[in-house]
């Protein structure tokens, strides 16, 4: 195994947090992305998924959810039990949300083993994410010991902001300068376009 190969897995190990996990590109694209790249082992049981919505859902149903989005792929049974373990539903609808996200990511982490980075997807192209993002670093719930990832699909004036400063303000909806994310989190923090999220 060549060491991009081995980076790329080393990377791969991380905790994803999917925002507006019930809407139509999440049911679409992004669980059967995820599913091609779990089959193919470009990730393998170092992973795990928190799926995010404002929405009221069961596991259970989240799950049947993700189910019905990868059938199309064809997952043999066994497969599609082992990849369904891997997602776990969390509604967020206020500031208490986010709040329990952070020690819900914990426990996870922990029982999986990972490595601490964590990845937020960012998909809907219609959404300003930036009152989210505020809200993962005013309530702690980046980590402090691997990377942060932010993957966005579409970049408003305010995200090309953070991408060009790497700043958001917690205090103001409009200023996104204040608030250095280095002060929040001694961890590495990326933003990522991915236009063909």
């Amino acid at each position: 195994m060549n060491g991009d190969v081995i980076n790329m897995k080393k990377e791969a190990s991380a905790l994803y947090i999917l925002f507006d996990a019930l809407e139509t590109v999440a049911r679409d694209k992004i669980y059967k992305n995820f599913f091609w790249l779990y089959r193919h082992r470009y990730i393998e049981d170092d992973f795990a998924v928190i799926g995010i919505s404002q929405d009221n859902l069961t596991q259970k149903n989240y799950s049947q959810l993700i189910q019905v989005s990868v059938s199309s792929l064809k997952p043999t049974k066994n497969e599609l039990n082992r990849f369904l373990k891997k997602f776990y539903f969390q509604k967020i609808s206020d500031s208490t949300g986010f709040l329990s996200l952070n020690l819900n990511a914990q426990m996870i982490e922990e029982e999986l083993e990972l490595n601490g980075n964590r990845i937020f997807l960012l998909p809907n192209s219609q959404v300003d994410y930036t009152p989210t993002i505020r809200s993962l670093v005013q309530f702690d719930a980046l980590s402090k010991d691997g990377f942060n990832r932010f993957v966005v699909k579409q970049m408003s004036p305010e995200t090309q902001t953070l991408f060009d400063s790497q700043k958001i303000s917690v205090g103001s909806s409009n200023d996104l300068s204040s608030l250095d994310f280095t002060q929040q989190s001694q961890a590495m923090i990326q933003f990522v376009y991915a236009k063909n999220f």
